[in-house]
């Protein structure tokens, strides 16, 4: 999506956008991200002063696989947008990752798009916060089959001597 801020200006300085918009360089790295469906935008943009600010909200829909179960899930991310452009080199301060230089009279959002949707994914995703995983022993997912109590299980390189200490108790 591209913003005109000629047009911006010309236009009562509001601009209202909702859109679908195709990312499917999302899913490409990750393991983790089964499917994405196209990030859907509802944004706008105001002209004020020489500042243009372009907020608004973005719903990434998605499937992943939890880091812990290994189970497929679904899961709505909102992300909330904001960013701020000028066009006046001096406004712009490297240290505001918010405040961008606008080049010419037209403002590209794909990349700003793209960076809030790459951001808001999850570094780890997970099914619930408290998703038990996996039993190291079966494989099985704790989340649906509760983990037995463990048995005591003697190192095999130790059992000759547990042997003996049985052997002794049995004596006495």
């Amino acid at each position: 999506m591209i913003v005109n801020v000629r047009d911006l200006c010309a236009k009562n300085g509001r601009i209202d956008w909702s859109g679908r918009i195709e990312m499917p360089f999302l899913t490409s790295g990750r393991r983790d991200i089964v499917h994405a469906e196209p990030l859907q935008a509802a944004i706008h943009a105001a002209a004020a002063a020489e500042l243009v600010e372009v907020a608004g909200m973005l719903t990434l829909p998605v499937e992943m696989v939890c880091s812990r179960c290994l189970t497929s899930y679904c899961q709505t991310l909102k992300l909330p947008f904001r960013e701020w452009f000028t066009q006046d080199a001096e406004q712009v301060d490297e240290e505001d990752e918010h405040m961008h230089l606008a080049v010419e009279d037209k403002i590209d959002l794909m990349p700003f798009f793209e960076e809030t949707a790459q951001l808001g994914l999850p570094y780890v995703p997970l099914c619930e916060e408290d998703c038990k995983g996996l039993d190291p022993e079966t494989g099985l997912n704790l989340n649906i089959h509760p983990a037995k109590p463990a048995e005591a299980r003697i190192d095999p390189r130790l059992e000759v001597l547990a042997q003996y200490f049985e052997k002794q108790k049995k004596q006495e």
